[in-house]
C-alpha cells in the first residue's frame, strides 16, 4: 500500500507530499471498518457519523497491519463489511493515536465526523 502524506495546518501540499519547513512528512493510510449499509447511508449523508462518535467522541480506526486482529476481535463471522482506506492528510477532524484500553497498542481515532473526500479506496473487509 502506498504511503500518503499528512498535512500540518501551516504546510503546503506539493505533488502528493507535504512540505513543512523544507521537510516531507509521510503518514500511511488508516482503515475504518464499516458495514455495506452504513457506507451507503454515509454516502447519502455526505459524511460518516457512527454511533461511536456520539457515545465515545471518536471514530475507531486501525492501521493496515492491525486490521486482521480488529476483524477477529470485533467482527467475527461478519461478511457484510468494507474497509474504508483513509488518507489522514484529507481528514478534517483531529486524529489521535491512542491506547485507551491499556493493551500496549495504539490505534488511530478520528475526533469528529469523517469527511468522505478522505476515503481514497473502499475494499471488502477480510472475514473475522
Amino acid at each position: 500500500m502506498e504511503l500518503l502524506s499528512i498535512c500540518a495546518a501551516d504546510s503546503s501540499v506539493d505533488g502528493g507530499r507535504t512540505k513543512t519547513d523544507e521537510k516531507t512528512i509521510f503518514m500511511p493510510p488508516i482503515i475504518h471498518v464499516i458495514s455495506e449499509s452504513d457506507w451507503a447511508a454515509a454516502k447519502q449523508a455526505g459524511e460518516w457519523r457512527p454511533a461511536s462518535l456520539a457515545a465515545e467522541g471518536f471514530i475507531h480506526c486501525s492501521r493496515p497491519e492491525q486490521v486482521a486482529a480488529t476483524m477477529r476481535r470485533h467482527f467475527p463471522g461478519r461478511s457484510d463489511l468494507l474497509m474504508l482506506v483513509l488518507d489522514p492528510a484529507r481528514i478534517a477532524a483531529e486524529i489521535r493515536d491512542e491506547d485507551l484500553y491499556g493493551r500496549g497498542e495504539t490505534f488511530p481515532h478520528i475526533y469528529g465526523p469523517l469527511n468522505l473526500d478522505a476515503v481514497i479506496e473502499v475494499q471488502p473487509a477480510p472475514t473475522g
